[in-house]
């Protein structure tokens, strides 16, 4: 007999020690026993069974330990794969959110000399020219533009937030009347009346729910009858509930608010969830697919969480995780002197022609001679030589060979006191991070008109509006 595993051998060691025993109590002399001969016999079986006995629960705790082996062997594999996964996951997304980011700053560049030569234009035109109509177009597609770029942005987690103090079932409600869908579905609510509020965007959370209840409906097309349901709630998570979601980056254990919208569709088959964050891609009409895109940029943007579930022919939900917050947040809102003019020497640094050209002659239109460089290192090397004349310095943040970060601690060094404007295509919160304490004089977003602007320039120069270091870091 040829063992086959080490339990098989030790329990044939087992049986075969045990048969020695046997034969070796059966040549026994009888006078030895002292006794009749079917008592050896029957301590001989005996001493059998109990080495079967012995050998038998050892070969039943060795296979509990092996099984528990396996069992721990497969969950850490299991564990090794979800983090490989997610490693490659969140790889994806970096990379994607840069690009969107990217091309949405560099677009942000190019509309603002798109809408301010054509505000430029217009200021030009004589009353009644037939002119203005096409100038009115193309300002209405260069704002169209503007809003594609802001959901590029979104979806990058770089959008633009203004945060409040928000509640998700006020939020659904004040979303829900204004949504035209189609006769055949049917939307249902069902809303906690007392939710713990969460600081976001309200702005950012409404787009958030029209692009899922949208999404939700698109769903249901060619289906006689369909239902999407919303439901809202709140719910204590830890390190395991969060390790589910669909985004799960160091997120905070404690109290969500979460929004739930469900459809009772087709459901998304596993290759499609798996890209269906994937910017433009769509199981719809080609050339769409930023919805859900948006969706998650803004759930990042707010340190949130977000569930995905769903298999073919038994719909689709997905539900969005807010940390719950107590802090009351306030907004400032900024005017503009529409008929404020200012003089004195400007200094503008941008790495893009079209962008120093067209902001130049709205600054000469304010009554500003201007400067203009085309880079940090030039830019430098121009308030070096003009130092006591420039009255504020117009600074780009993302540039070549010198950053505009660089830039301004350069200028800085050559007159502590000066008033530098921030420019960029990026959101104020993450182009201002690495100016904290500084005393920017103030954040302007591209693309940007004239009436913004003034307003901006005219805050900067004015000593008491110019911008704490504590809201330059906001």
């Amino acid at each position: 007999m040829r063992p086959s595993s080490p339990r098989s051998a030790g329990f044939l060691f087992a049986v075969m020690a045990a048969s020695a025993r046997m034969e070796a109590l059966a040549a026994t002399p009888d006078e030895a026993w002292g006794t009749a001969p079917w008592v050896r016999w029957a301590g001989a079986v005996l001493a059998v069974a109990a080495a079967v006995l012995v050998c038998y629960w050892q070969l039943r705790r060795q296979r509990r330990r092996e099984r528990e082996l396996e069992q721990r062997l497969e969950k850490s594999l299991g564990e090794l794969r979800r983090s490989e996964e997610r490693r490659r996951r969140e790889q994806k997304l970096e990379s994607l959110e840069t690009l969107a980011g990217g091309i949405a700053h560099d677009f942000n560049n190019l509309l603002v000399g798109v809408l301010g030569n054509a505000e430029l234009a217009r200021m030009t035109l004589e009353p009644g020219s037939p002119v203005a109509e096409y100038l009115d177009e193309i300002e209405l597609a260069a704002h169209r533009a503007t809003t594609l770029s802001k959901k590029m942005l979104a979806y990058s987690g770089k959008g633009r937030f203004v945060t409040t103090q928000l509640d998700l079932s006020s939020a659904v409600d004040e979303v829900a009347p204004a949504l035209s869908l189609p006769r055949r579905v049917r939307l249902e609510r069902r809303l906690h009346p007392d939710l713990p509020a969460v600081r976001a965007d309200a702005a950012q959370v409404h787009q958030l729910l029209t692009n899922l209840i949208v999404n939700a409906a698109e769903a249901l097309d060619g289906r006689e009858h369909g239902a999407i349901t919303v439901t809202t709630g709140s719910r204590h998570c830890d390190r395991r509930d969060l390790a589910r979601t669909f985004l799960d980056e160091d997120l905070k254990e404690g109290l969500y608010a979460f929004v739930e919208v469900r459809d009772d569709g087709p459901g998304i088959d596993a290759e499609a969830q798996a890209r269906i964050f994937d910017p433009f891609f769509t199981t719809k009409t080609p050339g769409r697919g930023l919805g859900l895109p948006v969706v998650l940029g803004i759930v990042r943007g707010h340190r949130g969480a977000l569930e995905l579930a769903s298999e073919p022919g038994r719909g689709t939900c997905v539900r969005v995780l807010l940390p719950a917050s107590e802090e009351a947040v306030s907004d400032v809102s900024e005017g503009a002197e529409a008929a404020w003019r200012g003089s004195g020497k400007v200094l503008l640094i941008d790495d893009e022609a079209l962008v120093l050209r067209t902001a130049g002659q709205m600054l000469e239109l304010l009554g500003f001679e201007v400067f203009t460089a085309e880079d940090g290192e030039d830019g430098v090397e121009l308030f070096r030589r003009h130092a006591d004349e420039i009255a504020l310095v117009v600074l780009d943040l993302t540039m070549p060979r010198m950053s505009g970060e660089e830039a301004f601690q350069a200028i800085r060094r050559i007159r502590p006191a000066a008033r530098v404007l921030l420019a960029s295509g990026y959101e104020r919160w993450e182009a201002t991070e690495h100016f904290a304490g500084q005393g920017l004089a103030g954040f302007i977003h591209k693309p940007f008109q004239l009436s913004t602007l003034r307003d901006k320039v005219c805050r900067a120069l004015d000593h008491s509006a110019l911008d704490s270091p504590e809201k330059s870091a906001s």
